[in-house]
């Protein structure tokens, strides 16, 4: 009774607002049906919100607007997704208020993670909500938490609100947890219905676990404003645990989380993401060959041939906010052994010379730094000859196949060894007809 009283009056309070004083500025929670309803939960007060911290201790600032250099190559916009820090009301960019807050509430109850749950809060540039008679709450992108677990460099969960406004009576929107695809440093897809642990609505008619706070910063300069996007998210739905066993009673979320936004399904890093170090590393392998001896990329119409010289590139690229300390380049050759011999192995000359061991080639330990350092990059480059063809494995493919990230096939001539058809006739290689004594195995036949 007490709920359908409060719908009934929705009318009356959703002018209403509460002003709550706090170091970030005056907040107005703007009150939405679903988040006066029958919650089994309260939201966190102004003082328990926890700003999330860099591991120097610092706040983490995003940048705001197009200058924002933390973006995942995507224009950060429309400003509803462009994680902010206040930079209107501070007077440079980053601001000077924190973009990312949480807060770990046990319930009271410490070791029994039941009923525990974990709020996050992430500040926009602008007011995430849509109008109109059609029903949705938010706007058609994603706000996304990433959860790193297991210590390790990579994120094994994203928490994400989806608002997917779309025009006429189709109508979704969602808060979702998912897991990572496999192989994948952050990237789920939310249509495998493997990769789905928890999904509920964040629509205007049923929106319980989701709200947003206008920041008006205690003046009167509505062009400043910023908004709160808050998300919570209970340790067990239905009785069943949503994260692993780590993350209860875990109120210090450091290195654990990371907050970014997306219009893309399944890349949520695609737009905005905040400043400050992350617990991801996203290394990128690419690898390439030229052949001087030709001057030109070996392809299927330039084939190598015994003695061309063959140089190969290995690059690895970090795309992560994290640093990767002592990234060993190493990469499988044994293909291409089968048809060519080591001739340099520090052909760019850095003095890091690579070594071969039962096929494998390597070398010594190297620090990538994170995508915004310029040593983000490094590359290593040796040198093959090809071997002549009376050595090749006649049974072979006659390729040299090799795959650093990306595949390279260089193409060789098949050799001509023995009895060959030449010009439509048995011939020795030689240019004599019938079967006897011929020339040893070799690239070309030469009649």
């Amino acid at each position: 009774m007490k709920h359908t009283f409060m719908q009934k009056c929705f009318s009356i309070i959703s002018s209403l607002s509460l002003l709550v004083q706090s170091m970030s500025g005056s907040l107005l929670i703007l009150m939405q049906p679903s988040q006066i309803s029958a919650a089994s939960f309260s939201w966190p007060t102004e003082a328990e919100w926890v700003s999330y911290r860099d591991l120097d201790g610092f706040i983490v600032s995003d940048y705001e607007t197009s200058s924002d250099p933390t973006n995942g190559g995507a224009a950060v916009q429309p400003s509803e997704i462009d994680i902010a820090s206040g930079v209107d009301k501070s007077g440079s960019n980053p601001g000077t208020y924190s973009s990312f807050e949480y807060y770990y509430n046990s319930n009271g109850t410490i070791g029994d993670c039941s009923d525990d749950m974990i709020f996050f809060r992430t500040r926009l540039a602008a007011d995430p909500r849509v109008t109109g008679g059609s029903g949705a709450e938010y706007s058609s992108y994603h706000w996304d938490v990433l959860f790193n677990t297991d210590a390790d460099s990579d994120a094994e969960y994203v928490l994400d609100l989806f608002g997917n406004k779309s025009s006429g009576s189709d109508l979704s929107g969602t808060l979702g947890l998912y897991t990572v695809t496999p192989g994948s440093h952050y990237e789920y897809n939310p249509d495998d219905p493997a990769n789905v642990i928890w999904n509920v609505p964040a629509v205007r008619s049923d929106n319980e676990y989701t709200r947003v706070e206008g920041i008006t910063y205690n003046d009167t300069d509505d062009s400043n404003d910023n908004y709160w996007i808050e998300v919570a998210l209970p340790l067990y739905y239905n009785g069943n645990p949503l994260l692993p066993i780590s993350m209860c009673g875990n109120t210090d979320l450091t290195g654990d989380i990371f907050a970014s936004t997306a219009a893309s399904n399944t890349d949520p890093l695609q737009k905005d993401w905040m400043s400050g170090v992350a617990f991801f590393i996203d290394e990128v392998r690419t690898k390439s060959v030229v052949n001087p001896t030709q001057s030109g990329n070996p392809t299927t119409e330039s084939s190598a041939v015994p003695g061309d010289v063959l140089i190969y590139t290995l690059t690895v690229t970090n795309n992560g906010t994290l640093e990767s300390l002592g990234y060993v380049i190493q990469d499988d050759i044994s293909d291409v052994l089968e048809y060519a011999d080591i001739t340099n192995l520090d052909y760019d000359g850095n003095t890091l010379s690579g070594s071969v061991t039962n096929g494998v080639i390597s070398w010594l330990p190297q620090d990538l730094g994170a995508f915004d350092d310029p040593n983000n990059t490094i590359s290593e480059q040796f040198s093959v000859t090809i071997k002549p063809a009376d050595q090749w494995l006649t049974t072979d493919d006659f390729i040299l196949t090799n795959v650093f990230g990306n595949i390279v096939n260089v193409y060789l001539p098949e050799p001509y060894c023995g009895d060959e058809e030449v010009n439509q006739t048995t011939e020795e290689c030689d240019g004599t007809a019938g079967v006897g004594e011929h020339q040893e195995c070799s690239a070309e036949c030469t009649l």
